[in-house]
């Protein structure tokens, strides 16, 4: 929860950024992230990857290709509520929607970075295959740039 923290700080009193935790933690929900076992973080995960396979058919595809986990790259979204992954000023105003709408936001938004960038997940070079079956004359290897 650290960068949850670090944001509130540049806003609060550290009191209130406590405070501000608490509630979060209690009204939110924040809790079933941070629980043992993260079921909240797999909960949202699991979400992700159906409407991800409902609307990107392709782009979930390509990731099951090639064996690209969305633990591997959401897993920071959601436990950092995407405050290392979006410009600052754009993490401020998903902020003020999640305190609106709830923590179903964070799942949207992560569905909105992939469906934004499924061109580039669906893009995969020959270079690419080849590299996975350890071919190493070529050093092009992109499957999403996330």
């Amino acid at each position: 929860m650290g960068p949850i923290a670090a944001m509130l700080l540049c806003y609060f009193a550290p009191e209130r950024a406590y405070a501000s935790l608490v509630q979060l933690h209690d009204s939110y929900h924040m809790h079933d992230i941070f629980s043992p076992g993260f079921p909240g973080l797999l909960e949202s995960i699991y979400v992700q990857e159906r409407i991800t396979e409902q609307l990107m058919p392709a782009a979930y595809a390509a990731f099951k290709k090639h064996i690209v986990s969305t633990t591997s790259y959401a897993t920071k979204w959601y436990i950092t509520l995407f405050a290392n992954s979006i410009p600052y000023q754009t993490h401020l105003r998903l902020w003020d929607v999640f305190l609106l709408e709830g923590p179903d936001l964070f799942v949207i938004v992560a569905v909105s970075i992939i469906w934004a960038y499924r061109g580039q997940c669906v893009h995969v070079s020959m270079n690419r295959a080849r590299t996975l079956n350890g071919d190493h004359r070529t050093h092009h290897v992109r499957v999403c740039q996330l």
